[in-house]
């Protein structure tokens, strides 16, 4: 599948997730490209995982995103 299909595809999906949830949606996508980077070499700092996000918030987005998921057109 091509980049820009993907793109929109991920955009879609993001629009489903309430407005509350956006910072969790940020993080997510944050802390997945800082991992990228690190892993590549691009910034010299060890790789990220998602599952350091803080508290509890990494398992309250993904519960929240199955439940919007659940809700959203197909």
């Amino acid at each position: 599948m091509r980049p820009s299909v993907l793109r929109d595809k991920v955009i879609k999906e993001i629009s489903c997730v309430p407005d509350e949830n956006l910072e969790a949606i940020y993080e997510l996508i944050h802390y997945f490209r800082m991992g990228l980077e690190a892993h590549t070499g691009n910034t010299g700092k060890p790789p990220i995982k998602l599952t350091q996000m803080p508290g509890d918030a990494f398992d309250s987005f993904i519960e929240k995103v199955a439940r919007q998921r659940q809700k959203a057109p197909e």
